[in-house]
């Protein structure tokens, strides 16, 4: 474990008490405890704990379903950088198709085709491709 996430690790232990913005930002330089912070400290979105959170793709979308409740730029940027959590954002959040979303879940055949289905409003077309109808097979 290197000295920022440890560093990271000692401001979301000690400040579950109260909120703290020194404690705050020292969280903030791993995603995991953001966005644990958010949830469990500040029990509020927040600008800072949301762009730390958005650096990966399980704590972007994690954020969005469970601290903002809705979608946002920045959490739906860093769920793109995964299919799997791309195509959980599209279902559960965006509860919508969208471009960005079905770009970046199309990186892994299973969730292109999952998306399809459950997502795509175009979903009968793109599923029919997705699972090789429009192909022949």
């Amino acid at each position: 474990m290197s000295i920022i996430n440890r560093i990271a690790e000692w401001a979301y232990t000690s400040g579950q008490s109260a909120p703290c913005d020194e404690r705050r930002r020292f969280a903030c330089d791993d995603p995991y405890y953001a966005y644990h912070y958010g949830r469990n400290i500040d029990k509020c979105p927040r600008e800072d704990t949301r762009q730390a959170a958005s650096r990966e793709a399980r704590h972007a979308y994690l954020y969005a379903f469970y601290l903002d409740q809705q979608p946002h730029d920045v959490t739906r940027a860093g769920a793109c950088r995964d299919p799997y959590y791309a195509y959980h954002y599209a279902l559960s959040v965006d509860q919508t198709d969208r471009d960005d979303t079905r770009k970046a879940a199309a990186k892994d055949p299973e969730y292109e085709g999952l998306y399809c289905l459950y997502v795509g409003a175009q979903g009968r077309r793109c599923a029919r491709k997705t699972l090789g109808a429009d192909s022949g097979q």
